[in-house]
């Protein structure tokens, strides 16, 4: 990376951006037969204002009390990264980016994501476990509105200032830390409202075309 580009670390979100399917939550409901049934139910009463964040995400958990935490992680082992980011994200961390993740989904699937990509630092909720089993209870680090703080102290902790860092997103919830970015880049991208925040709206679903474009607007590595 050249000495003097402006941008320093790349903040992304992880389900349906670094990975194929929009929902670590939903994916699990699926392979599990739950999906079209309360969990349906649950999201509804959320996005409808009838419950908060955190009794949603415990609903939703509860819906998986006394499964063992292996089982559910070897579910998630199924979820694939699009295209590309198995090729750029080495690419960007050899180059000098700090990278990092800001995630609703859950911190042990985030973990695997983390490692396996090479990531920095990753924020995501927990699944409150006890002797290897799922309690039905969740640790909320991340609420579906907090992102852009969750950013800003990312900033802080490294030091950095917004105009410093890109992010890479793709649904609404992600719009905070877009509008604070000194670039953002969406991917996957089909909410209006995103798309009108963002810098550059990716026209493919490889993300080569990500890396290309962070190649361009960092004057080359």
């Amino acid at each position: 990376m050249d000495k003097d580009s402006k941008f320093k670390m790349i903040v992304f979100d992880v389900d349906g951006t670094l990975t194929k399917h929009p929902s670590v939550w939903r994916f699990i409901h699926e392979e599990l037969g739950l999906w079209h049934g309360k969990a349906i139910h649950y999201l509804s009463g959320y996005v409808g204002g009838e419950i908060g964040y955190q009794e949603f995400c415990d609903l939703d958990a509860a819906l998986w009390k006394g499964r063992k935490v292996k089982e559910l992680k070897g579910l998630t082992d199924k979820i694939a990264y699009s295209d590309g980011v198995r090729e750029a994200i080495p690419k960007l961390k050899a180059v000098g980016f700090r990278l990092t993740a800001i995630s609703t989904g859950l911190t042990f699937f985030t973990d695997r994501v983390r490692n396996e990509l090479g990531l920095d630092e990753v924020r995501a909720n927990e699944l409150v476990t006890e002797k290897g089993f799922v309690t039905g209870k969740t640790i909320i680090h991340v609420d579906e509105k907090g992102k852009g703080d969750i950013f800003d102290s990312l900033l802080g902790r490294y030091g950095l200032s917004r105009k410093e860092a890109l992010t890479v997103v793709d649904s609404r919830t992600d719009i905070p830390m877009a509008e604070r970015a000194g670039y953002s880049i969406g991917f996957n991208c089909e909410d209006p409202d995103l798309g009108r925040v963002v810098d550059y709206n990716c026209k493919t679903r490889n993300f080569r075309e990500v890396y290309d474009k962070i190649l361009e607007i960092s004057g080359g590595f």
